[in-house]
């Protein structure tokens, strides 16, 4: 541990009130294939670094693995911080394309989901039907939603029942929601 100064912590944080402790560590190497076993969450162009970083560790506290596709770095300060630092103990993997990673994803018999308002079934009605064989999650960027390349390699898409006139969830809110209901806690 070094102490240093309080102008000196003022330069090296990007916060404009630091508090007062600062890390260095090395960002972990994300080009691996992700694993047959277990069960994936997607962020498909999720842009928001606090929508990375609360995704992140959403998944990490129901041993979800994280696969990025574009959108903000999950290594970013405001992401670092929004996962509460469980991207450095998380299976996060990056991909340029969902299509580059579709076969390894559904190793296993695991289904590929999109999370979207219009989808065809609910979460209660999927989690029932997948129960024991892991589940891959794909969810977009607000506004958009997932692209449509990533939708092509989908195998369906499952939606929140929601009440009254609300249209949509924060990607980050609906995704934790999924997330927890497909693990099935």
């Amino acid at each position: 541990m070094t102490r240093v100064d309080v102008r000196v912590m003022a330069r090296l944080s990007d916060q404009p009130t630091p508090p007062g402790i600062l890390a260095v560590v090395r960002t972990p190497d994300l080009s691996a294939t992700p694993s047959a076993d277990g069960s994936f969450l997607v962020l498909d162009g999720v842009s928001d670094p606090g929508n990375v970083g609360t995704l992140i560790r959403t998944a990490t506290a129901l041993g979800v693995g994280v696969v990025s596709i574009g959108g903000a770095d999950p290594f970013g300060p405001k992401a670092v911080r929004a996962s509460a630092g469980t991207c450095y103990r998380a299976r996060i993997h990056r991909a340029e394309a969902l299509v580059d990673v579709a076969g390894a994803l559904r190793a296993g018999g695991r289904p590929l989901l999109g999370l979207a308002a219009e989808g065809e079934r609910t979460l209660h009605d999927v989690a029932e039907s997948i129960r024991g064989t892991g589940f891959v999650l794909v969810v977009g960027a607000e506004p958009d939603g997932i692209a449509a390349g990533a939708r092509a390699a989908l195998d369906g898409l499952v939606r929140i029942p929601m009440q009254g006139d609300v249209e949509s969830l924060n990607v980050a809110a609906a995704g934790a929601i999924a997330l927890h209901t497909l693990s099935g806690r």
